[in-house]
């Protein structure tokens, strides 16, 4: 087939494809962690509150609760102080 959609169609299947697969890593690693205290954790959980929305992964404590938004971008990856900022510089030499 050559339809243009096709191609769209991969790249969205192909960014699902890898956040997915990236969130599924970090809960391995969340799974395997012996943490010293008591907790629960909890993975793509669907809420509601005006609107539906989902956390990929949430830590909870008897003390605290930690949400953790998982990403899974492609390329290497700066981190910046001063503005703060996160530049991705992908393959193709892009950078957002």
């Amino acid at each position: 087939m050559n339809h243009p959609i096709i191609s769209v169609l991969a790249s969205k299947q192909s960014i699902i494809e890898a956040g997915i697969s990236g969130e599924q890593r970090v809960a391995e690693v969340l799974q395997k962690y012996r943490f010293p205290f008591k907790n629960n954790i909890f993975h793509d959980l669907p809420l509601s509150s005006n609107s539906n929305f989902q956390i990929d992964h949430l830590i909870k404590t008897p003390y605290y609760g930690v949400i953790l938004e998982t990403k899974n971008l492609a390329g290497s990856l700066e981190f910046r102080d001063n503005p703060p900022q996160l530049i991705q510089r992908r393959e193709d030499g892009q950078l957002k």
